[in-house]
């Protein structure tokens, strides 16, 4: 026969701090400056500051809002090397990526 006497006991209290990273990275194109123009072949460095509250995870290069390269440390730097055949306008964005998730372009 099995007897249950009722005897219980409580932990002592833990004490728990949630903080969920909300704050999205800066982000900015640092260089060339915005209307640069080029009349010959070559390669220009597309260049981006980010910063994060916690870090930046990535910074990711657009040119005319298609994808050309992910970086994932600084500095923040794609090569692009063009020819006759981009000729046109460009319009050059960059993303940053922070380790939660939170992303600013």
């Amino acid at each position: 026969m099995l007897y249950c006497t009722g005897n219980s006991s409580t932990s002592s209290a833990v004490s728990l701090t949630v903080n969920i990273d909300a704050t999205a990275p800066t982000v900015s194109i640092t260089s060339p400056a915005s209307g640069a123009s080029y009349t010959t072949a070559q390669t220009v460095s597309i260049n981006a500051s980010a910063s994060d509250n916690v870090g930046v995870s990535r910074v990711e290069f657009y040119d005319n809002g298609v994808q050309k390269s992910i970086v994932t440390a600084a500095p923040f730097t794609y090569a692009w090397a063009f020819t006759s055949a981009n000729n046109g306008t460009h319009s050059w964005t960059a993303k940053a990526y922070d380790a939660a998730g939170n992303v600013t372009t």
